[in-house]
C-alpha cells in the first residue's frame, strides 16, 4: 500500500473531475500507474479507465450505469519501451530518435532535447509518422473529417520547418525514413512510399504559397490585441486566417497561445457557419440516449431480406414520432396527422437502409389496420429504420405488415450501383490500382464516384475509360454475390478498400471475370 495513493475525481476520474464539473457523457474512475525513473522522477505510463457510467446533469445522482461496462488498458507500448530502453521520452526510443534525429539533418538543425528547436522536431517526427500511415490507407488531407485531421497535422509540422528556416518542402524527405523504422512490422508501407511522398510534397507546397502572408497576418492581429490590451483572438479573424491563408484554427489557437492569447472557438464557429462554411472542428455524439437506443437494446438488429425477396412479412417492433423542436418519442399506437413523420422499425424487412453509398429504398408498409409510406430507409447499426408518413387506418406496435419496396426505384438503383463497380475496374485498368474508390454515392440511375488520383486525368484517357465501360456492359457478363469467409474472399483476389474494416463472413459480388469486390449493396444479375 506505500505504492498506492488515493486521489479525488480531480486526479483519478476520466474526463477529470466530471462528476462534478461535467462534461456530460461516458466516462468512469482511473487508476494511473507511474514508474520511477533512475532519477526520481515519476513517469506516467499506464491509465486504466474503468468506462462505466453516463453523466447526465448535475449532481446528486448524475452518474448513470452503462448498460454494457469495460476497462479502457491505455497501456502505452512506446512508453513501455521507453522504460525498457533506460530513456526518459517515446521520442527516444530505437524507432522513433532515429526519425526525430533526420528531421534535424534536413532542417540543418542539432537536436537539443531540452530546445524549443527539439521539441518542434519530435512534432515533425511525429506528424509525418501519422501521415505516412494516413495516406498509406488513403485517408488523404482535404477539408472535413479524418482528411482534415491529416490536413492539420502536416501543416503544423510545415508550421514548425517554417520556424526553422526552411521555405520549401520537406517533410516528404522523412517518409523513407519513417518506412525504415516500421517496416519490420508494417511492410506494406514500402508498396505505397511514392504515393505517400507526393502527397504530402503536394499539400505542403499549397500550404507554403499562403503561409508567408498568412504568418504576417497572424502577427499583424496579435501586435492590434497587444496595443488595445485584448486577449482573445476573435472567432472572425481565425475564420479570415483559415478561408483566405488556410491557416487551420487549432493552428492559429497554437500560435496564440505562445503569446498567451484565448481564441473564441464559439466566435469561430459562428463566423465560419454565416459564410456557409462547417467549422472543421468535429463534433461527435460518444453517447446516444432515446428511442432507437432503446429498440437496439430490445431488438438487437433487423433480419435484411432484402437481396432474395421482393416483399415479406414481419412484425412491427417500434413506432417513433418524430419532431424538429422536440425528442423523438415512442409510441404504442399512430393515427393520421397532418404533417406528422414517423419512424416504423420491424423484425424483419426486405427494404435496404441507406449504407457504403447507396440510398435506401422507399416503398410502403401495409397491415389489415392501415397503410404507412417509406420515404426512406436509413441503417443505424444492425437496425433498419423506415422514415415516412401513416397514409391511411393506424398501426400499432406488434402488428403483422407486409414489407414492399418500391421495385422500380430499386432496379435503378441497382444499374447506378453494378456501373460504379464496372466504372471501378476501368479506372484501374487505365489509371493504375493506385485509383482507389474514396466514397460513392448510388442513387435512382445516378452515381457518383470518388477516387483516387494525384493529377486530372486526360481528355483521351477518359474516354478510353468511357469506351472500356461501355463494352464491359455491353458484354452483359453475369453478375453473382455469395457470402464467404473473409480469408477465402482475399484469397480469391476480392478488392479490398484499405480503411474498411469488413465483417466476416463478407459478401463479395463478382461481374464476370473482371470484377470482385466486398459490397453489401444491391446489383444486377
Amino acid at each position: 500500500t506505500s505504492r498506492i495513493t488515493f486521489m479525488g475525481e480531480d486526479d483519478n476520474f476520466w474526463p477529470a473531475g466530471a462528476p462534478s464539473s461535467g462534461p456530460d457523457g461516458v466516462c468512469g474512475p482511473c487508476s494511473e500507474i507511474f514508474y520511477v525513473d533512475d532519477k526520481g522522477e515519476e513517469v506516467e505510463i499506464w491509465n486504466l479507465v474503468f468506462t462505466q457510467f453516463n453523466r447526465v446533469g448535475d449532481p446528486p445522482e448524475n452518474l448513470r450505469p452503462l448498460p454494457s461496462q469495460n476497462i479502457d488498458t491505455g497501456m502505452g507500448l512506446e512508453r513501455i519501451a521507453a522504460v525498457m530502453q533506460g530513456v526518459d521520452t517515446n521520442y527516444h526510443i530505437d524507432s522513433l530518435r532515429p526519425i526525430v534525429e533526420a528531421a534535424g539533418e534536413i532542417c540543418s538543425v542539432d537536436y537539443d532535447p531540452d530546445s524549443q528547436t527539439g521539441r518542434r522536431l519530435r512534432r515533425i517526427c511525429d506528424h509525418v509518422r501519422a501521415c505516412t500511415f494516413a495516406i498509406h490507407e488513403n485517408v488523404y488531407p482535404g477539408p472535413n473529417k479524418e482528411k482534415y485531421v491529416i490536413r492539420r497535422l502536416l501543416r503544423r509540422a510545415v508550421l514548425d520547418g517554417h520556424q526553422l528556416g526552411l521555405s520549401d518542402p520537406f517533410l516528404y524527405q522523412l517518409v523513407p525514413n519513417v518506412i525504415e523504422q516500421m517496416q519490420a512490422a508494417y511492410p506494406e508501407l514500402a508498396e505505397t512510399a511514392d504515393r505517400v511522398q507526393s502527397v504530402i510534397k503536394q499539400e505542403e507546397a499549397t500550404f507554403l504559397t499562403t503561409l508567408d502572408e498568412g504568418l504576417q497576418r497572424i502577427q499583424s492581429v496579435f501586435e492590434e490585441m497587444k496595443e488595445q490590451g485584448k486577449v482573445i483572438v476573435a472567432g472572425n479573424v481565425a475564420a479570415e486566417l483559415y478561408q483566405t491563408y488556410g491557416v487551420p484554427p487549432e493552428l492559429t489557437e497554437s500560435i496564440g497561445s505562445e503569446e498567451s492569447f484565448t481564441f473564441d472557438w464559439d466566435g469561430f464557429r459562428e463566423a465560419m457557419l454565416q459564410h456557409g462554411v462547417e467549422s472543421g472542428k468535429a463534433q461527435f455524439e460518444l453517447f446516444k440516449t432515446g428511442p432507437i437506443e432503446s429498440l437496439k437494446r430490445s431488438l438487437k438488429e433487423t433480419e435484411f431480406l432484402g437481396y432474395d425477396e421482393d416483399q415479406a412479412a414481419a412484425t412491427i417492433k417500434g413506432l417513433i414520432v418524430t419532431s424538429s423542436d422536440s425528442e423523438d418519442q415512442l409510441a404504442d399506437r399512430v393515427e393520421p396527422v397532418e404533417g406528422q413523420r414517423l419512424i416504423v422499425v420491424t423484425d424483419r424487412s426486405t427494404f435496404y437502409g441507406e449504407s457504403g453509398g447507396q440510398v435506401g429504398d422507399a416503398g410502403r408498409i401495409e397491415s389489415e389496420q392501415g397503410l404507412f409510406i417509406v420515404e426512406d430507409t436509413q441503417k443505424d447499426a444492425g437496425l433498419l429504420l423506415h422514415y415516412g408518413y401513416l397514409e391511411s387506418g393506424c398501426l400499432s406496435a406488434g402488428d403483422k405488415v407486409t414489407m414492399v419496396f418500391d421495385a422500380e426505384q430499386r432496379q435503378a438503383i441497382r444499374r447506378a450501383h453494378s456501373a460504379t463497380h464496372i466504372l471501378h475496374q476501368a479506372l484501374q485498368a487505365n489509371l493504375g490500382t493506385h485509383a482507389q474508390q474514396q466514397g460513392s454515392k448510388v442513387e435512382t440511375d445516378w452515381l457518383r464516384f470518388d477516387f483516387t488520383n494525384m493529377e486530372a486525368v486526360a481528355d483521351d484517357v477518359l474516354l478510353k475509360i468511357e469506351l472500356d465501360v461501355n463494352e464491359l456492359v455491353k458484354a452483359q457478363e453475369s453478375i453473382q454475390w455469395e457470402v464467404l469467409p473473409l480469408a477465402d474472399a482475399r484469397s480469391q483476389g476480392a478488392m479490398m478498400l484499405f480503411g474498411e474494416k469488413y465483417p466476416d463472413p463478407v459478401r463479395m459480388v463478382t461481374m464476370g471475370e473482371f470484377s470482385r469486390e466486398l459490397c453489401g449493396g444491391t446489383h444486377l444479375s
